[in-house]
């Protein structure tokens, strides 16, 4: 039975390593077509208005809309090629009827920003398939080495470069973990510390995302605009399920002075924080806690142990030197 077991769970790897291979290599193809769609002769195209998108956790991407009156419906909802990625300082400078420099990718009109993006999407992609095709050849590998027994300088050296590709491995998850959080939390400070403006936004769309499944998140999202120096200001904004329910038609606003795109929904209340703790983003921070607490644990533990090993060969050679 236990053989079976085994043999289960041997086949189940491999095919989770052939399908991860399979993704990867698929999404390798992908970026190369990315790349090379974007070797075309530039366009340009005219801005009929622009939006702030911005997530629950105040991260903003500066969007300019490319089809008139989209401004004020949530992002979401849009299709590709009805709004465009820009700078902050592009947004900043630019106004209705400019014109913005970009490519053309399958009738789709696409700026250098959108671009980087994708690129970005493609590189998260690649290191997510690749790292259970690698963690399966070091297993297996290291698995090769025991079974042999090989007591030699190479198979030494080999279990010490084992160790420190998965140790630069964990660390730079744990950093990029801990990057990101650090990076939303002085943000968050940043924004909420100091003089704020108060202003009533008109809530012109709103949208859920519903989630399916038993740990699926579920997100809302509402486009208002303001008036900032005697012009509309235009912003969807992920809220909290609380928020979104007491708001239909007007939401009261705030931002740090000279700051309005840097919009918090007015007052707190118990329930923002149970939201928080759903978020889909802090049960990755949470997780990265966590990890951490067990390594250091891992580490303690360790070092307990060959102070105890190593206080024990000392008292078995006091003993034989009595004799």
């Amino acid at each position: 039975m236990e053989k079976v077991k085994n043999t289960a769970w041997a086949v189940t790897g491999f095919l989770l390593f052939l399908f991860s291979t399979m993704m990867f290599l698929d999404e390798v193809r992908n970026f190369q077509k990315t790349i090379q769609s974007e070797q075309t002769s530039p366009v340009e195209v005219a801005i009929t208005g622009k939006q702030v998108e911005r997530s629950y956790l105040g991260k903003n991407h500066y969007l300019v809309m490319l089809s008139k009156g989209n401004e004020e419906k949530v992002s979401m909802k849009q299709t590709i090629g009805t709004y465009s990625e820009v700078s902050k300082e592009e947004y900043e400078t630019l106004k209705p009827g400019d014109k913005i420099q970009g490519v053309i990718k399958g009738r789709v009109f696409y700026t250098q920003l959108d671009g980087k993006e994708a690129h970005k999407e493609h590189w998260i992609m690649l290191v997510v398939t690749v790292i259970f095709p690698i963690m399966y050849l070091i297993y297996q590998l290291s698995k090769l080495i025991v079974y042999l027994r090989v007591r030699n300088p190479f198979s030494k050296s080999f279990g010490t470069i084992l160790k420190i590709i998965l140790s630069v491995g964990l660390g730079s998850l744990l950093l990029a973990g801990y990057g990101l959080m650090f990076s939303d939390l002085f943000r968050w400070i940043s924004e909420n510390v100091g003089d704020q403006t108060y202003r009533i936004a008109e809530i012109t769309d709103s949208r859920i995302d519903i989630g399916h499944g038993r740990y699926a998140e579920t997100n809302y999202y509402l486009a208002f605009n303001f008036s900032v120096d005697g012009e509309s200001f235009h912003m969807t904004k992920e809220v909290s399920a609380y928020d979104y329910k007491k708001n239909f038609k007007l939401v009261q606003i705030r931002y740090p002075v000279g700051h309005p795109d840097q919009v918090s929904i007015g007052g707190y209340h118990w329930r923002d924080a149970l939201h928080l703790i759903s978020y889909s983003w802090f049960g990755i921070y949470f997780c990265v806690i966590i990890i951490t607490g067990l390594l250091i644990f891992a580490a303690v533990k360790i070092k307990q142990k060959k102070r105890a090993i190593e206080e024990s060969r000392k008292q078995s050679r006091r003993k034989f030197r009595k004799r």
